[in-house]
């Protein structure tokens, strides 16, 4: 598979560690997520299980709307999934801790954010839906 990065045209590599960035970095583009701790991930995790777990306890009622929440949870497994898979196949993002990351944060195109930011950023739209999925779940038992 050919990749657009410098010397994509170079894709075999010397056997070497897979965190041993000097001898992978002539071959391999920049990671994915470099600057991001594998606690962050683990935030996102966290919440979309919370998602699927108010749509199982809010409108799983029937025989059909369990089948749409089943259906949510395949479509949760592979939306998570596959970046974790490609995560792990790069091995070389997430290798900061979450404790230097608050401290220092991340540089972005438009500048540099602050770690606390960076995780409200990352974190603001599947809580948001999570509150809106749980009232909008409340409200739905509440009128029946």
């Amino acid at each position: 598979m050919f990749a657009l990065h410098k010397n994509f045209e170079n894709e075999i590599m010397p056997v070497a560690h897979p965190l041993d960035l000097a001898v992978r970095t002539s071959t391999m583009g920049e990671a994915a997520a470099p600057d991001v701790p594998a606690a962050v991930g683990w935030m996102i995790l966290g919440v979309y299980a919370l998602i699927m777990s108010s749509f199982l306890l809010l409108f799983a009622r029937d025989m059909e709307a369990g089948l749409m929440v089943a259906v949510s949870g395949v479509y949760f497994t592979v939306y998570l999934g596959v970046p974790a898979v490609f995560f792990r196949t790069e091995a070389r993002s997430g290798n900061i801790d979450l404790k230097r990351f608050l401290r220092d944060g991340l540089q972005t195109w438009t500048g540099h954010v602050g770690g606390f930011e960076a995780i409200v950023q990352i974190l603001m739209i599947p809580v948001a839906l999570t509150v809106a999925i749980t009232a909008i779940g409340i409200i739905s038992i509440a009128l029946s």
